[in-house]
């Protein structure tokens, strides 16, 4: 079972077929504009962090007693009662509640009791796990299934994907391939985003300074064009100093910068940390570089009370690391100048460029009492109907590559112009979490020893030394 940590969530009883209305109200009638929120960046837990990119700006929640819950009669091949529960700022929590209701009024059979659980995700999933009062659907990032599937928490899904003859062909490739251990597919992907450089516009042109590629194919932005661009763009001193960039603290994010110069996180057969080797090493000093020597990147303590979001919107951090699900968030802060995307710039030991990302996906709980029911649901929410619906409201580009087409042209017209990007590196250019033995742990060793790379304090040969130290013997475990 998954450890017993933070504070346990009372189950809630499901209220019966009149609930649809009168929790959808609910969720709506606490609806206020939001802060800008990652779709997929929960509360951190000791054992199981998020891995999706920098935290952001707190947005107004719905608390985790807001719960969704329909019931009703007629035909249906599968009947169940299903808890459901997601992570998500109060915009996706509305979303939900909607095509959560329209999956019930297709299959009055199955009840639902959809949970948003915005605040220590990892935590209240543990717990409930560890108590046997586990949810039916939920979700799950690709970093974490290795753990969730040797300690049971996972049903295996091959023999539904054969029996329906459901096609997986329209997702991306690897989004299903990060989901898919031993042979063996545990999970479907919601989307399968990628985190690139967000760029203010106004300000490289103010600054004489040519724009970023378009491509990921594209010559030059090499790591020296990088740090060029950063001085530039970096001006002034004290509360109102302008930053060229803000050096990304999440995984995938700082680690296309390793992925870009040939380096990688582990070996490939996913035993031994590479981290501290040349390739990987030079990246990390490049970063620290970006902080501790040229300081044209903020500290933490520059961000004391601001994210990185929030010093792009104003205007004080010209590029940043972000996701296309925080599109809708960026157009309703950004007022004052255009922005764009670009991917991240090539090392001098790189051989192509990489991003991190792959999103997040929606597991059945491997012990769950109606997993017919569970795997009519995990359908309905990864359908190119729902995946559309995510798009439509801006928290999501998909895991489709139908969805990815629509979600270009639904963009046209919008900063970034470069939207199709996005889909261009979902395709060919995103580097999947590692399916290493250990990895949870892991990361937060990551966390932990590269703190000092990320505010320029340590050089990023010992940071990296550190962090090999001890993920190996991590990397050693076996599943038990």
């Amino acid at each position: 079972m998954l450890g017993n940590t933070g504070a346990l969530l009372t189950r809630r009883r499901l209220l019966g077929s009149i609930g649809v209305v009168a929790a959808a109200s609910l969720i709506t009638a606490c609806s206020q504009p939001a802060a800008p929120v990652p779709t997929a960046a929960p509360s951190q837990s000791a054992t199981l962090p998020p891995t999706s990119g920098q935290p952001t700006a707190a947005a107004t929640q719905p608390t985790a007693s807001t719960a969704l819950v329909a019931a009703a009669s007629a035909p249906s091949t599968a009947a169940g009662k299903l808890r459901f529960i997601t992570w998500g700022d109060i915009n996706e929590t509305n979303l939900r509640a909607k095509y959560v209701n329209e999956f019930v009024q297709k299959n009055p059979q199955i009840q639902v009791q959809y949970t948003p659980t915005p605040q220590n995700y990892w935590d209240a999933l543990q717990t409930q796990m560890a108590g046997g009062d586990a949810p039916d659907l939920y979700y799950l990032e690709p970093a974490h299934v290795v753990d969730l599937q040797c300690r049971g928490a996972l049903l295996e899904i091959d023999s539904y994907v054969s029996r329906d003859k459901y096609d997986l062909s329209d997702f991306y490739k690897d989004g299903i391939t990060e989901y898919t251990i031993a042979g063996k597919l545990w999970a479907l992907p919601r989307d399968f985003a990628n985190q690139d450089v967000f760029y203010n516009k106004d300000l490289f042109e103010k600054a004489g300074i040519a724009l970023p590629p378009k491509d990921f194919n594209a010559s030059g932005w090499t790591f020296d064009d990088f740090l060029q661009a950063c001085q530039k763009l970096t001006q002034g001193s004290g509360p109102s100093k302008q930053f060229g960039f803000a050096v990304p603290t999440g995984f995938r994010a700082y680690m296309a910068f390793v992925w870009s110069n040939g380096g990688d996180v582990v070996s490939d057969d996913l035993k031994t940390c590479t981290l501290n080797q040349p390739n990987a090493v030079e990246a990390l000093q490049f970063l620290d570089d970006l902080v501790g020597k040229y300081h044209v990147a903020p500290r933490p303590a520059d961000m004391a009370q601001q994210t990185a979001d929030t010093l792009f919107f104003t205007g004080r951090v010209a590029m940043t690391i972000s996701i296309p699900a925080n599109l809708g968030t960026y157009r309703k802060q950004i007022k004052s100048f255009h922005f764009d995307v670009a991917p991240p710039p090539m090392g001098p030991h790189g051989k192509a460029r990489r991003v991190g990302g792959g999103g997040a996906g929606y597991g059945i709980y491997g012990k769950t009492k109606a997993p017919d029911a569970a795997w009519e649901l995990m359908k309905w929410v990864t359908s190119e109907d729902v995946q559309k619906q995510e798009v439509d409201g801006g928290t999501s580009m998909g895991s489709r590559l139908s969805v990815g087409d629509y979600f270009v042209k639904v963009n046209q017209g919008k900063d970034p112009s470069n939207v199709g990007m996005f889909v261009q590196a979902s395709k060919s250019y995103l580097h999947t979490d590692p399916h290493a033995n250990g990895w949870l742990q892991a990361q937060n060793v990551l966390s932990k020893d590269l703190s000092g790379v990320f505010d320029g304090t340590q050089p990023a040969q010992a940071a990296a030394d550190a962090v090999a130290k001890e993920m190996d013997p991590l990397l050693a475990k076996s599943c038990s």
